[in-house]
């Protein structure tokens, strides 16, 4: 148990209640003691459940406790994500010779702070699973004192190839004793085998003395990766344009890649995936040869994210004044977990994008254009 919170003080006290009958309640020549302890450590003796006796008395002058037992542990007075526990025991006041009795302890500890739960996942790479654990405060978390409408924040650091789906900056905010579920997917990696990794949360934002990051561990989450490698393919389109397909399932397995020519002028889907929601256009241009053209730019979407790398002018025909151009084309932000990295830099620019479950591989402006290369994880439909 707990007491709620008082207004402008985050700390919580907690309260071990002992029900008696109405019977022991009203006896006089019997005192208590409420001891507690934090995963077997003493913290606190409370001997002033009843008033303290004068020499030589035996009795109390009225019934002791008259109701049922109770006793307070300050905030201050233990450490938060502890399982707490407390005990009584008594005895009588007849004579100081009276041993205590046999002390009563609570059958489940309280745990005071937050659970993570599960804390352990198992996820395979490259693939629609969701994976998810919960945060859950066990006591109630007030606002901040130092930051007027502000609650608890816990950030996440996330190994490589993982990526929290619901998420704003790897950031969740905690408040009374609202559950928070965290999903988690494995991105594209074209691991080997199985890797384990970390997910490790901790708070930020410094809340307050009783919340006080330095002080309060949180458990890690591991994460067992499962490899999805032979099911993940790449398609490629290259130069004037020569294209690898993907491979197609032949008898249960996956057959060989198709390489063909496709010197079309104008714009085209490369790549579309409806369960996903994802897909890739590519704009080709006439290259100053009779019926040859080339690509010169490629736009990107998943789901609302739209993401373009374009080289070409008005009329569509080669030239070499116009620079790679990056630009996100969708009005919001990019979700988490998409990436975007320059590996090469200059005029022959190259890039990387990474998404939820496809890989950009390259995207660079060449003497003809550009070529264009991903992984996607493929199915045997």
């Amino acid at each position: 148990m707990y007491q709620p919170l008082s207004p402008g003080d985050p700390a919580v006290t907690l309260v071990c209640s002992v029900p008696l009958s109405d019977h022991i309640q009203s006896w006089k020549n019997v005192t208590y003691q409420i001891n507690w302890y934090s995963e077997g450590k003493h913290l606190k003796t409370d001997d002033s459940i009843c008033d303290r006796l004068a020499p030589g008395e035996t009795e109390h002058v009225g019934p002791c406790p008259g109701e049922q037992l109770l006793s307070r542990l300050l905030g201050t007075e233990y450490t938060l994500n502890r399982w707490i526990s407390c005990n009584v025991t008594a005895r009588y006041t007849t004579s100081t010779a009276n041993p205590w009795c046999i002390p009563k302890t609570v059958r489940k500890p309280f745990f005071a702070g937050l659970k993570v739960k599960p804390t352990i996942l198992k996820i395979t790479e490259c693939s629609n699973e969701e994976k998810t654990f919960q945060i859950t405060p066990t006591i109630p978390i007030g606002e901040s004192p130092w930051t007027p409408g502000g609650y608890l924040n816990i950030s996440f650091s996330l190994p490589r190839g993982i990526q929290l789906v619901n998420t704003e900056d790897c950031k969740v905010e905690m408040k009374n004793r609202e559950t928070v579920t965290i999903r988690v997917i494995a991105r594209c990696s074209t691991i080997r085998g199985t890797n384990n990794k970390v997910i490790i949360p901790k708070i930020v934002d410094y809340h307050s003395l009783f919340w006080n990051p330095a002080q309060v561990d949180l458990p890690s989450i591991w994460v067992s990766v499962e490899s999805n490698a032979n099911n993940i393919h790449s398609c490629q389109a290259y130069t004037d344009p020569h294209y690898y397909s993907l491979p197609r399932p032949v008898s249960g397995r996956w057959g060989s890649k198709n390489y063909f020519t496709f010197m079309g002028h104008g714009d085209f889907v490369l790549y579309n995936n409806t369960e996903r929601n994802f897909e890739v256009h590519t704009r080709q241009w006439a290259c100053g040869r009779a019926r040859v053209t080339c690509n010169c730019g490629v736009v990107l979407r998943d789901h609302n994210d739209v993401i373009e790398f374009n080289c070409c002018n008005e009329l569509l025909f080669y030239d070499q004044a116009t620079p790679m151009r990056f630009k996100v084309r969708s009005k919001k932000r990019l979700a988490p977990g998409i990436s975007i990295t320059q590996t090469i830099r200059g005029f022959n620019s190259e890039y990387q994008v990474r998404f939820k479950c496809h890989c950009l591989r390259k995207r660079f402006r060449g003497w003809n254009g550009g070529s264009t290369g991903f992984d996607v994880p493929c199915c045997r439909r």
